[in-house]
């Protein structure tokens, strides 16, 4: 009498499951953060700071099966900033959150390079950003708010066991800020803000519980 064995079930992907991650970041703010922009309300205008490279951190959850990872993050970078005319130290807190899809490649080995794109949302503190037109001596702190991200980049990690992976990863962040908040509130008329950004990151995450079967 011939015995059918039951089917086995295919094996889970080691690497898949859900993760928790943080990273150190260093960010180039581009574009309109060359310290030439002045934005006009009513009463009051904002200054857009020249800034220098800046440093943060990023704390991350995210789910990967297979090749294939999504990542949701949130992360702040501080940054010096200075403005010629009038002259002033601008200190610049910028704050995101994204939703990034990393794809990656060398399914066999335990270091896997990979692509990254995204999108998120971003919104810029500006220290003493805001100053009233009549007699530039009032001064209080300015936001670049409604930032629209769109990240590509690309990484290389490293899986040193199935469930610790340690990474290194480049991105650029394309970004457009739509409004601005100073001393008397939100301008209405505020043209879009160029808030590109490069950024070099370095992490790890740890996996909080295993994938299902694929």
């Amino acid at each position: 009498m011939r015995v059918i064995k039951d089917e086995e079930p295919e094996p889970i992907w080691p690497a898949s499951g859900l993760y928790v991650g943080g990273e150190i970041i260093t960010s180039q703010p581009l574009g309109d953060f060359d310290g030439d922009v002045q934005l006009f309300g009513p009463t009051d205008e904002v200054l857009v700071p020249d800034l220098d490279v800046g440093a943060g951190v990023g704390i991350y959850l995210s789910y990967r099966w297979r090749m294939n990872e999504l990542v949701l993050e949130g992360s702040v970078t501080e940054h010096d900033g200075d403005f010629s005319n009038p002259s002033r130290d601008l200190d610049t807190r910028i704050m995101s959150l994204d939703l990034n899809w990393r794809h990656y490649f060398l399914e066999e080995s335990p270091m896997q390079p990979y692509g990254l794109i995204g999108f998120g949302m971003s919104e810029a503190e500006i220290e003493d950003g805001s100053t009233d037109q009549a007699t530039e001596t009032a001064t209080d702190d300015a936001e670049l708010k409604d930032g629209i991200n769109i990240n590509v980049g690309a990484g290389v990690a490293l899986y040193t066991l199935p469930w610790v992976v340690f990474y290194g990863q480049a991105m650029y962040r394309f970004n457009r800020f739509k409004t601005s908040d100073g001393i008397d509130g939100e301008f209405s008329n505020t043209p879009d803000i160029d808030g590109d950004q490069f950024i070099l990151s370095a992490g790890a995450a740890f996996r909080l519980a295993r994938g299902r079967h694929h």
